[in-house]
């Protein structure tokens, strides 16, 4: 099985201001710990999304929940575009004067950055109408 959650970060920015670091961090581990437990009884799987909180200039990022969260996890996963498709480039059309968007990159990669139960590693694929394919090297 397989449980998926998504924006866990939300309730914590929401729950927590910024007076209650101590607070936040205790209740983040106490969901891992709850996570972890739930994963082990039921033998499933327990994806949990975290967003970047901000992105350098360098085109690093910082997770959301930060370096407590980045304690509670087996296996980190990055996922990230070759060239991000949300970005679109113009370009001329065949006619003069008519302009149109050509979407650039549809190239995705996930990258296992922690890893407790084996090397780091990197798998380029792609979302289309057919699903997900893996784009050999």
């Amino acid at each position: 099985g397989l449980i998926v959650l998504d924006s866990i970060a939300a309730p914590t920015r929401r729950d927590f201001g910024a007076d209650s670091a101590v607070a936040r961090v205790n209740a983040i581990f106490q969901m891992a710990q709850t996570l972890k437990r739930v994963a082990d009884q039921l033998n499933v799987a327990v994806v949990v999304i975290n967003q970047f909180s901000s992105i350098d200039a360098d085109g690093k990022g910082s997770a959301a929940l930060g370096v407590s969260w980045h304690h509670c996890v087996s296996t980190r996963l990055l996922l990230d575009h070759e060239h991000d498709p949300h970005r679109v480039e113009m370009g001329a059309a065949a006619a003069a004067d008519d302009v149109y968007l050509e979407q650039v990159g549809h190239v995705r990669s996930a990258h296992v950055v922690k890893n407790a139960f084996g090397p780091n590693a990197k798998m380029s694929f792609e979302v289309n109408v057919s699903g997900v394919s893996a784009i050999s090297s």
